[in-house]
């Protein structure tokens, strides 16, 4: 093509090109341009076609050169002299840069791509972010040097990110098993509701574009996820945004290529964007879909939420079959009625109307079904007790499931028999003895015992405006606000006052003798995953027996039964040795955009918080633990018993070939888990070590550890760090066969976390970055070396 036609087509591109917004996304005015572009072209005569491809078809007769021409250039000496003749600057004319024989249809293949070309090379110059600025130019490349490929490009690695799709269980996947884990039970007409509204979603997150990583920084909170929001990033602009305009690679719907990993990153925006924008042009949606759209969305987003974040996550994985779902722990979860309940043996009871009152929260967002029971105090405090729920996947809540989860664990290992007889001696003990007796006592074993005598109760209480309370609520808010006046002498009576009787937030009420002795002031963020604890204290005199632990284990306990998994608290000095007691860490689990602007914060405090596990009833954990130490410690003396006998060691002359040879040590049922003389186990040792080091090594958290710290950086660090490690020192020790045992490995490893946690604060990113590496290399040594 050539003269004014080629220079308004030209123009026409770069008109589209330089139209793109911010954030490197194309709208479709743009899109239609270069689609009309490429539709003229292809209605263009046979040679124009074949000029319009030629700067992109290398020469034949230069295909033995050492360095061939990829492409037809005039020559600058040529095109002023002679510019019909039109000669390439590697001296061939155009006609040796021409496709022969080819037919229309492969031809105008050649062009869409041609323009193709043309236009991501406009996108790199016009770019002004980098991160899309390189994307565009690694696909600008791959078309370059596949230009008269004609597989399928879009099975290529394009950008040396990995092959689509990314993760085994895609987001859709995970919407359908999520579909069929809640709702499955529900009527047919509840079930076809939530059937629309996740496809709705699942089209909504396909459309959804993301923001440049420079842009969403602000929203991460290490340097760890903004390296990894990179990569998703790049993965996503190639095989989902740049194919929308270039139609020579496949576009690939963003809910089938990306799982978990990917929607754990972006979640959080995602919904907060997809909520306003809703709620923005609310006006322009049909009047039949408002509801749905502004009401029952923002519910199945928080509790997808919830599986994306918390939960067991059981959606995610590859194995998923509804059918080894406990039906009953689904119903708890999504169940919307509430209903007058209290938990047969423990003497909690949780008040509530049959009226659902949501919860509100500050963002407004929705509430979770899960929270839709709201408690509130009940004039008639007869509670009519239902059957037990126990979910499939909980833990041992009684001494016969603990015997049967011990029994199951030890098989393999200890003599059935004997098991047996060591857990009937145990029963028989304990038939006759008290258990302050019992040489593993918790410090909740008191308050388990007069809880269930009757002398204490527990109580989940809260003063909404719906309902007029009853004297026996007011009077138990009353003396809860006066134990938290008289233990937190610094805090204001007047703001203790508003938040007890504030209708937003619940209290836990230790009673004891009609009287409450100590209690727990909450607010349940059901949307966000998590909840607060304001205050907890318990009256002095009452200290010390135990309260606090079973208090703070019954807490627990309703917020599993809520499907609320995270606890957040600012805790003072006085407080923080409580609540590592309970298992608080400075460590925080849940994303900070989950909480942030939800919580109140305290000057002088520290944030602490706690990840709930559904599998284990808290109320009677310490039960469960002591139990098990005991049977472990009568088994330990028993086989002590069985191999109580003296060896003398060996004469000096005596040559030993390995470990089993020494007196005694087959005896104490010593085995050697590897023959290292055996050179193919070996090499298998080191096969499985070398795949572990590798996923460590690529993981986005390694960078503080990839090299032996820096005496510049931290001067001090060796004064205090007496037996370095890192990766490059491991990987030596790797690379030369040190490592005999899958021990010494992980010693090693452990060692470098270990070190970094000593010379770190626990707030620095060295730190959490320390945590993060740990859990993936204990995940994939499970993996490899089971």
């Amino acid at each position: 093509m050539s003269g004014s036609n080629g220079n308004d087509a030209i123009q026409s591109l770069r008109e589209a090109v330089s139209a793109i917004d911010h954030n490197g996304l194309w709208i479709s005015s743009n899109i239609r341009k270069i689609a009309s572009y490429k539709q003229a072209l292809c209605s263009s005569s046979h040679n124009d076609k074949l000029l319009f491809i030629a700067p992109h078809v290398p020469c034949s007769a230069c295909a033995h050169c050492d360095k061939p021409c990829q492409g037809f250039r005039i020559a600058e000496s040529d095109s002023s002299s002679a510019p019909k003749i039109q000669i390439c600057h590697c001296g061939h004319a155009r006609s040796r840069h021409s496709l022969t024989d080819i037919p229309e249809e492969k031809l105008n293949y050649y062009v869409r791509k041609a323009v193709d070309v043309e236009t991501l090379f406009r996108c790199v110059s016009e770019e002004t972010d980098a991160d899309c600025r390189q994307v565009f130019y690694a696909v600008h490349n791959f078309l370059l040097r596949n230009f008269l490929s004609s597989h399928n490009l879009s099975d290529a690695d394009i950008l040396g990110l990995g092959l689509p799709p990314f993760e085994e269980v895609s987001i859709r996947t995970a919407v359908k098993h999520f579909l069929e884990y809640k709702y499955s039970d529900h009527p047919e007409k509840s079930f076809d509701l939530m059937k629309y509204i996740a496809s709705l979603f699942l089209q909504c997150f396909d459309h959804w574009r993301l923001d440049v990583p420079a842009m969403f920084k602000s929203n991460l909170q290490s340097e760890a996820q903004f390296v990894d929001y990179r990569t998703w990033f790049a993965r996503w602009f190639c095989y989902c945004n740049i194919p929308t305009f270039c139609d020579s690679l496949q576009k690939l719907d963003l809910t089938n290529i990306f799982g978990h990993k990917f929607t754990k990153v972006v979640y959080l925006t995602m919904r907060q964007q997809l909520l306003e924008k809703f709620r923005t042009d609310k006006a322009k949606l049909p009047s039949e879909k408002q509801s749905i759209i502004l009401t029952d969305l923002p519910k199945f987003l928080a509790i997808f939420q919830h599986e994306v974040y918390d939960g067991d996550q059981v959606i995610w994985r590859s194995n998923f079959n509804v059918n080894t779902v406990d039906l009953i722990a689904r119903k708890r979860d999504v169940s919307s009625s509430s209903s007058i309940a209290s938990t047969s043996d423990s003497g909690l009871s949780f008040l509530t109307t049959k009226e659902s009152v949501s919860e509100p929260c500050k963002a407004d967002l929705g509430d979770s079904p899960m929270d839709s029971d709201a408690t509130s105090p009940a004039s008639n405090l007869s509670c009519e007790k239902p059957q037990e729920e126990t979910p499939a996947d909980s833990g041992p809540t009684n001494a016969g499931s603990t015997r049967a989860s011990v029994k199951s664990k030890l098989r393999e290992v200890v003599d059935q028999n004997l098991l047996e007889a060591t857990i009937a001696e145990m029963d028989e003990e304990n038939s006759r003895l008290p258990p302050e007796l019992s040489l593993f006592i918790t410090r909740d074993e008191e308050a388990i015992k007069q809880e269930k005598e009757g002398t204490i109760s527990f109580h989940v209480i809260s003063n909404l405006v719906s309902v007029i309370p009853s004297q026996k609520i007011l009077k138990w808010l009353v003396e809860l606000q006066n134990v938290f006046s008289q233990q937190l002498p610094r805090m204001p009576r007047e703001y203790i006052t508003r938040l007890v009787f504030d209708p937003k937030h619940k209290s836990m009420v230790l009673i004891k003798n009609e009287h409450v002795i100590g209690g727990v002031l909450f607010r349940l963020f059901s949307a966000q995953g998590f909840s607060e604890i304001v205050f907890c204290a318990v009256k002095s005199m009452e200290q010390v027996k135990g309260y606090g632990t079973h208090l703070m284990n019954h807490l627990k306990d309703y917020h599993v039964h809520k499907g609320v998994f995270h606890f957040l608290t600012f805790a003072d000095e006085f407080a923080v040795g409580y609540f590592k007691k309970q298992g608080f860490t400075r460590d925080i689990k849940l994303p900070r955009l989950s909480y942030s602007g939800y919580i109140k914060e305290y000057e002088g405090a520290t944030l602490m918080g706690c990840q709930l596990n559904r599998k284990i009833t808290y109320t009677k954990f310490s039960l469960v633990i002591r139990r098990k130490k005991e049977l472990f410690k009568r088994l330990y003396e028993r086989r002590q018993a069985e191999i109580s006998s003296t060896f003398y060691p060996l004469p000096c002359s005596s040559k030993v070939s390995s470990a089993a040879d020494l007196p005694g040590v087959k005896e104490a049922g010593f085995k050697l888990c590897m023959d290292l003389k055996n050179p193919s186990d070996c090499e298998v040792l080191q096969a499985k070590l070398k795949i572990i080091f590798k996923s460590v090594k690529s993981h986005a958290a390694a960078w503080p550890f990839l090299k032996p710290v820096d005496k510049a950086e931290a001067f001090d660090y060796y004064d205090l760090i007496k037996d370095p490690m890192d990766l490059k020192t491991l990987s030596e020790k790797l690379r030369k066969g040190l490592y005999t045992n899958k021990r010494a490995f992980i010693d090693d490893m452990l060692k470098i976390f270990n070190n970094c946690r000593i010379y770190n604060d626990i707030e620095t990113e060295f730190y959490k970055c320390a945590n993060i590496l740990e859990r993936h290399f204990f995940e994939k040594l499970r993996e490899v070396c089971p």
